[in-house]
Protein backbone atom coordinates (compact mmCIF):
# COMPACT_ATOMS: atom_id res chain seq x y z
CA UNK A 1 0.00 0.00 0.00
CA UNK A 2 2.85 2.34 0.80
CA UNK A 3 4.51 1.55 -2.53
CA UNK A 4 1.26 2.42 -4.31
CA UNK A 5 1.09 5.78 -2.50
CA UNK A 6 4.64 6.52 -3.50
CA UNK A 7 3.80 5.63 -7.09
CA UNK A 8 0.76 7.90 -7.02
CA UNK A 9 2.82 10.72 -5.50
CA UNK A 10 5.39 10.42 -8.27
CA UNK A 11 2.63 10.27 -10.90
CA UNK A 12 0.87 13.34 -9.51
CA UNK A 13 4.14 15.24 -9.30
CA UNK A 14 5.05 14.23 -12.87
CA UNK A 15 1.60 15.24 -14.13
CA UNK A 16 1.84 18.59 -12.32
CA UNK A 17 5.25 19.21 -13.87
CA UNK A 18 3.86 18.48 -17.34
CA UNK A 19 0.89 20.76 -16.72
CA UNK A 20 2.91 23.69 -15.43
CA UNK A 21 5.41 23.23 -18.24
CA UNK A 22 2.64 23.16 -20.84
CA UNK A 23 0.91 26.27 -19.50
CA UNK A 24 3.91 28.26 -18.32
CA UNK A 25 4.21 31.62 -20.04
CA UNK A 26 7.06 31.83 -22.46
CA UNK A 27 9.66 34.44 -21.47
CA UNK A 28 9.33 37.76 -23.28
CA UNK A 29 12.14 39.87 -24.66
CA UNK A 30 12.13 43.49 -25.79
CA UNK A 31 14.40 43.62 -28.83
CA UNK A 32 14.20 47.40 -29.29
CA UNK A 33 12.26 50.17 -27.58
CA UNK A 34 11.93 53.91 -28.21
CA UNK A 35 9.98 56.26 -25.94
CA UNK A 36 9.39 59.93 -26.68
CA UNK A 37 11.01 62.23 -24.15
CA UNK A 38 9.26 64.98 -22.18
CA UNK A 39 5.82 63.36 -22.26
CA UNK A 40 3.77 64.46 -19.24
CA UNK A 41 1.52 61.95 -17.42
CA UNK A 42 -1.74 61.09 -19.16
CA UNK A 43 -4.63 63.30 -18.04
CA UNK A 44 -8.20 62.08 -17.62
CA UNK A 45 -10.98 63.55 -19.76
CA UNK A 46 -13.49 62.16 -17.25
CA UNK A 47 -15.98 60.82 -19.78
CA UNK A 48 -16.51 64.21 -21.45
CA UNK A 49 -15.84 64.20 -25.22
CA UNK A 50 -12.78 66.44 -25.07
CA UNK A 51 -10.31 63.82 -26.35
CA UNK A 52 -9.38 66.02 -29.32
CA UNK A 53 -8.16 68.79 -27.00
CA UNK A 54 -6.31 66.42 -24.65
CA UNK A 55 -4.48 64.82 -27.59
CA UNK A 56 -3.64 68.19 -29.15
CA UNK A 57 -2.33 69.65 -25.89
CA UNK A 58 -0.24 66.50 -25.29
CA UNK A 59 1.63 67.17 -28.56
CA UNK A 60 2.11 70.86 -27.82
CA UNK A 61 3.09 70.10 -24.22
CA UNK A 62 5.86 67.74 -25.31
CA UNK A 63 7.27 70.38 -27.65
CA UNK A 64 6.97 73.07 -24.98
CA UNK A 65 8.74 70.94 -22.33
CA UNK A 66 11.42 69.83 -24.77
CA UNK A 67 12.32 73.45 -25.45
CA UNK A 68 11.84 74.78 -21.90
CA UNK A 69 15.07 75.32 -20.02
CA UNK A 70 15.21 72.69 -17.28
CA UNK A 71 12.20 70.84 -18.70
CA UNK A 72 8.76 70.69 -17.11
CA UNK A 73 7.72 69.65 -13.61
CA UNK A 74 4.55 68.36 -12.03
CA UNK A 75 4.25 67.76 -8.31
CA UNK A 76 1.33 67.95 -5.91
CA UNK A 77 1.29 68.59 -2.16
CA UNK A 78 -1.82 66.90 -0.67
CA UNK A 79 -1.55 68.91 2.55
CA UNK A 80 -1.59 72.38 1.01
CA UNK A 81 -3.36 71.27 -2.21
CA UNK A 82 -0.84 73.25 -4.22
CA UNK A 83 1.21 72.12 -7.17
CA UNK A 84 4.32 72.96 -9.09
CA UNK A 85 2.74 72.56 -12.46
CA UNK A 86 4.09 73.38 -15.93
CA UNK A 87 1.22 71.67 -17.70
CA UNK A 88 -0.67 73.65 -20.33
CA UNK A 89 -4.39 74.28 -20.03
CA UNK A 90 -6.75 71.94 -21.85
CA UNK A 91 -9.67 74.28 -21.08
CA UNK A 92 -7.86 77.18 -22.73
CA UNK A 93 -7.21 75.05 -25.82
CA UNK A 94 -10.90 74.13 -25.97
CA UNK A 95 -11.88 77.80 -25.79
CA UNK A 96 -9.43 78.78 -28.53
CA UNK A 97 -10.65 76.30 -31.10
CA UNK A 98 -14.36 76.96 -30.50
CA UNK A 99 -14.23 80.75 -30.23
CA UNK A 100 -14.95 81.05 -26.52
CA UNK A 101 -17.04 77.90 -26.12
CA UNK A 102 -16.34 74.46 -24.64
CA UNK A 103 -17.64 72.00 -27.22
CA UNK A 104 -17.76 68.21 -26.98
CA UNK A 105 -16.38 66.54 -30.09
CA UNK A 106 -13.89 68.31 -32.30
CA UNK A 107 -10.93 68.01 -34.64
CA UNK A 108 -7.31 67.83 -33.57
CA UNK A 109 -6.01 69.56 -36.71
CA UNK A 110 -8.24 72.60 -36.10
CA UNK A 111 -7.26 72.65 -32.42
CA UNK A 112 -3.54 72.49 -33.17
CA UNK A 113 -3.83 75.32 -35.71
CA UNK A 114 -5.81 77.43 -33.22
CA UNK A 115 -3.05 76.98 -30.62
CA UNK A 116 -0.36 77.66 -33.23
CA UNK A 117 -2.07 80.88 -34.36
CA UNK A 118 -2.47 82.12 -30.78
CA UNK A 119 1.16 81.30 -29.98
CA UNK A 120 0.48 80.78 -26.27
CA UNK A 121 -1.60 78.81 -23.77
CA UNK A 122 -2.63 79.42 -20.19
CA UNK A 123 -1.12 77.16 -17.56
CA UNK A 124 -3.22 74.28 -16.29
CA UNK A 125 -2.90 75.36 -12.65
CA UNK A 126 -4.95 78.47 -13.43
CA UNK A 127 -7.99 76.34 -14.31
CA UNK A 128 -7.09 72.74 -13.39
CA UNK A 129 -9.19 70.13 -15.17
CA UNK A 130 -8.32 67.66 -12.40
CA UNK A 131 -10.06 70.01 -9.98
CA UNK A 132 -13.31 69.63 -11.91
CA UNK A 133 -13.16 65.88 -11.42
CA UNK A 134 -12.28 65.58 -7.74
CA UNK A 135 -12.30 68.02 -4.86
CA UNK A 136 -8.70 67.59 -3.72
CA UNK A 137 -7.34 68.73 -7.10
CA UNK A 138 -4.94 65.79 -7.16
CA UNK A 139 -3.95 64.21 -10.44
CA UNK A 140 -7.20 62.51 -11.48
CA UNK A 141 -7.17 58.78 -12.14
CA UNK A 142 -8.02 57.54 -15.60
CA UNK A 143 -11.49 56.08 -15.91
CA UNK A 144 -12.98 58.34 -13.20
CA UNK A 145 -16.48 59.58 -14.07
CA UNK A 146 -17.67 62.31 -11.74
CA UNK A 147 -20.50 63.72 -13.88
CA UNK A 148 -19.43 67.30 -13.13
CA UNK A 149 -20.24 68.31 -16.73
CA UNK A 150 -23.85 67.18 -16.39
CA UNK A 151 -24.17 68.92 -13.02
CA UNK A 152 -22.98 72.18 -14.58
CA UNK A 153 -25.48 71.72 -17.41
CA UNK A 154 -28.31 71.13 -14.91
CA UNK A 155 -27.45 74.27 -12.92
CA UNK A 156 -27.28 76.35 -16.10
CA UNK A 157 -30.72 75.07 -17.13
CA UNK A 158 -32.00 75.83 -13.63
CA UNK A 159 -30.95 79.46 -13.91
CA UNK A 160 -32.20 79.83 -17.48
CA UNK A 161 -35.63 78.48 -16.45
CA UNK A 162 -35.79 80.96 -13.59
CA UNK A 163 -34.61 83.82 -15.81
CA UNK A 164 -37.39 83.11 -18.31
CA UNK A 165 -40.09 82.95 -15.64
CA UNK A 166 -38.82 86.03 -13.81
CA UNK A 167 -38.38 88.38 -16.74
CA UNK A 168 -40.32 91.13 -14.93
CA UNK A 169 -38.51 90.65 -11.60
CA UNK A 170 -36.33 93.49 -10.29
CA UNK A 171 -32.72 93.38 -11.46
CA UNK A 172 -31.49 93.08 -7.86
CA UNK A 173 -33.61 89.97 -7.34
CA UNK A 174 -32.37 88.36 -10.55
CA UNK A 175 -28.77 89.16 -9.67
CA UNK A 176 -29.21 87.64 -6.20
CA UNK A 177 -30.60 84.49 -7.81
CA UNK A 178 -27.66 84.36 -10.22
CA UNK A 179 -25.21 84.71 -7.34
CA UNK A 180 -26.91 81.90 -5.38
CA UNK A 181 -26.68 79.50 -8.33
CA UNK A 182 -23.14 80.70 -9.07
CA UNK A 183 -22.15 79.64 -5.55
CA UNK A 184 -23.55 76.17 -6.28
CA UNK A 185 -21.65 76.04 -9.59
CA UNK A 186 -18.40 77.01 -7.91
CA UNK A 187 -18.86 74.39 -5.19
CA UNK A 188 -20.06 71.66 -7.56
CA UNK A 189 -17.07 71.86 -9.89
CA UNK A 190 -14.39 73.08 -7.44
CA UNK A 191 -13.84 76.14 -9.62
CA UNK A 192 -11.16 78.77 -9.09
CA UNK A 193 -13.33 81.31 -10.92
CA UNK A 194 -14.85 83.97 -8.66
CA UNK A 195 -18.60 84.00 -8.04
CA UNK A 196 -19.19 87.31 -9.88
CA UNK A 197 -17.67 85.93 -13.08
CA UNK A 198 -19.78 82.76 -12.82
CA UNK A 199 -22.93 84.81 -12.17
CA UNK A 200 -22.23 86.84 -15.31
CA UNK A 201 -21.56 83.66 -17.29
CA UNK A 202 -25.00 82.30 -16.31
CA UNK A 203 -26.57 85.03 -18.46
CA UNK A 204 -25.11 83.59 -21.67
CA UNK A 205 -27.58 82.14 -24.14
CA UNK A 206 -25.64 78.92 -24.68
CA UNK A 207 -24.32 76.32 -22.24
CA UNK A 208 -20.96 76.00 -24.04
CA UNK A 209 -20.32 79.75 -23.64
CA UNK A 210 -21.33 79.63 -19.99
CA UNK A 211 -19.03 76.65 -19.37
CA UNK A 212 -16.00 78.42 -20.81
CA UNK A 213 -16.54 81.61 -18.81
CA UNK A 214 -17.38 79.74 -15.62
CA UNK A 215 -14.40 77.35 -15.75
CA UNK A 216 -11.66 79.59 -17.16
CA UNK A 217 -10.96 82.54 -14.81
CA UNK A 218 -10.33 85.89 -16.50
CA UNK A 219 -6.95 86.12 -14.79
CA UNK A 220 -5.76 83.06 -16.73
CA UNK A 221 -5.05 85.45 -19.58
CA UNK A 222 -2.18 86.75 -17.46
CA UNK A 223 -0.75 83.25 -16.96
CA UNK A 224 -0.28 82.56 -20.65
CA UNK A 225 3.12 81.19 -21.61
CA UNK A 226 4.62 81.68 -25.08
CA UNK A 227 5.02 78.53 -27.11
CA UNK A 228 7.81 77.63 -29.51
CA UNK A 229 6.87 78.12 -33.16
CA UNK A 230 5.73 74.94 -34.83
CA UNK A 231 4.02 73.64 -37.93
CA UNK A 232 1.24 71.08 -38.01
CA UNK A 233 1.94 68.12 -40.27
CA UNK A 234 -0.50 65.47 -41.48
CA UNK A 235 -0.20 62.22 -43.39
CA UNK A 236 -2.71 62.08 -46.21
CA UNK A 237 -3.29 58.34 -45.87
CA UNK A 238 -4.90 55.95 -43.42
CA UNK A 239 -3.37 52.92 -45.15
CA UNK A 240 -1.31 50.90 -42.62
CA UNK A 241 1.33 50.34 -45.32
CA UNK A 242 1.95 54.11 -45.35
CA UNK A 243 1.02 55.05 -41.80
CA UNK A 244 3.03 52.30 -40.07
CA UNK A 245 6.50 53.22 -41.40
CA UNK A 246 5.88 56.96 -41.00
CA UNK A 247 4.72 56.58 -37.39
CA UNK A 248 7.73 54.38 -36.60
CA UNK A 249 10.12 56.93 -38.08
CA UNK A 250 8.58 59.80 -36.09
CA UNK A 251 8.58 57.95 -32.77
CA UNK A 252 12.18 56.85 -33.22
CA UNK A 253 13.05 60.51 -33.77
CA UNK A 254 11.47 61.65 -30.49
CA UNK A 255 8.26 62.98 -32.05
CA UNK A 256 4.87 61.98 -30.58
CA UNK A 257 2.09 61.22 -33.05
CA UNK A 258 -1.61 62.00 -32.76
CA UNK A 259 -3.94 59.54 -34.48
CA UNK A 260 -7.70 59.44 -34.87
CA UNK A 261 -9.18 55.98 -34.42
CA UNK A 262 -12.51 54.22 -34.61
CA UNK A 263 -13.53 52.46 -31.39
CA UNK A 264 -16.71 50.76 -32.61
CA UNK A 265 -15.82 49.55 -36.09
CA UNK A 266 -15.67 51.37 -39.43
CA UNK A 267 -17.88 54.28 -40.44
CA UNK A 268 -20.70 55.12 -40.00
CA UNK A 269 -20.58 53.55 -36.51
CA UNK A 270 -17.02 54.63 -35.89
CA UNK A 271 -17.02 56.04 -32.38
CA UNK A 272 -14.18 58.43 -33.24
CA UNK A 273 -11.51 59.00 -30.63
CA UNK A 274 -8.18 60.88 -30.44
CA UNK A 275 -5.05 59.40 -28.87
CA UNK A 276 -1.31 60.03 -28.92
CA UNK A 277 1.39 57.47 -29.65
CA UNK A 278 4.45 58.08 -27.49
CA UNK A 279 6.60 55.00 -27.99
CA UNK A 280 7.34 51.98 -30.15
CA UNK A 281 8.94 48.63 -29.39
CA UNK A 282 9.48 45.13 -30.77
CA UNK A 283 8.43 42.45 -28.28
CA UNK A 284 8.94 38.71 -28.60
CA UNK A 285 7.41 36.06 -26.33
CA UNK A 286 8.94 32.78 -27.36
CA UNK A 287 8.48 32.48 -31.09
CA UNK A 288 5.68 35.07 -31.20
CA UNK A 289 6.80 38.62 -31.98
CA UNK A 290 4.88 41.86 -32.45
CA UNK A 291 5.40 45.58 -32.89
CA UNK A 292 3.74 47.66 -30.16
CA UNK A 293 2.87 51.33 -29.64
CA UNK A 294 2.75 53.11 -26.30
CA UNK A 295 -0.68 54.70 -26.02
CA UNK A 296 -1.19 58.10 -24.41
CA UNK A 297 -4.99 58.00 -24.04
CA UNK A 298 -7.09 60.40 -21.93
CA UNK A 299 -10.05 57.99 -21.92
CA UNK A 300 -8.20 54.67 -21.87
CA UNK A 301 -11.35 52.58 -22.02
CA UNK A 302 -11.08 51.16 -25.53
CA UNK A 303 -8.25 48.66 -25.00
CA UNK A 304 -8.91 45.19 -23.62
CA UNK A 305 -6.58 43.67 -21.04
CA UNK A 306 -5.37 41.34 -23.75
CA UNK A 307 -4.35 44.36 -25.87
CA UNK A 308 -2.24 46.14 -23.31
CA UNK A 309 0.65 45.56 -20.92
CA UNK A 310 0.13 48.57 -18.66
CA UNK A 311 -3.03 50.45 -17.65
CA UNK A 312 -1.97 54.09 -17.38
CA UNK A 313 -0.06 54.17 -20.67
CA UNK A 314 -0.58 50.78 -22.28
CA UNK A 315 1.59 49.15 -24.87
CA UNK A 316 -0.77 47.94 -27.59
CA UNK A 317 -0.18 45.81 -30.67
CA UNK A 318 0.60 48.17 -33.56
CA UNK A 319 -1.60 46.15 -35.92
CA UNK A 320 -4.65 46.76 -33.72
CA UNK A 321 -4.00 50.51 -33.62
CA UNK A 322 -3.33 50.78 -37.36
CA UNK A 323 -6.55 48.91 -38.12
CA UNK A 324 -8.51 51.42 -36.01
CA UNK A 325 -6.72 54.28 -37.81
CA UNK A 326 -7.60 52.78 -41.19
CA UNK A 327 -11.25 52.43 -40.13
CA UNK A 328 -11.33 56.14 -39.28
CA UNK A 329 -10.04 57.03 -42.76
CA UNK A 330 -9.41 60.51 -44.11
CA UNK A 331 -6.36 62.26 -42.72
CA UNK A 332 -5.95 60.67 -39.27
CA UNK A 333 -2.20 61.03 -38.53
CA UNK A 334 -0.70 64.29 -37.20
CA UNK A 335 2.52 65.55 -35.64
CA UNK A 336 4.34 68.80 -34.97
CA UNK A 337 7.59 70.06 -36.39
CA UNK A 338 9.66 72.66 -34.60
Amino acid sequence: MRCMNQYLSVLVAFSFTLATTAFAEEPCTILEQYEVSNMQPVRSQDGVSFCYAFASVALVQQLYCKNKKGGCVYSFDPKTKTSADDRLSVVDALALVSEGRLVEGGAETLTLHAIKNKGSLALEKCAPFDGLIQSDHKFASLGVKSNWWQRLRDLFKQYRSYDTLAMAAPAEQKFARACAIAEKVKETANLKTDVDQIATALKRDEFQKFAKEAILPNQCEESRVPLPSFSVKTLGSADPASAGPKIASLLKNDTPVNVSICTAGPHPKCGGHAIVLSGIRHKCCGSSCSRQYRIHDSANVFWSKADRDNYSEPWVDAGIVLKKVEQFGGDPVRWLEF
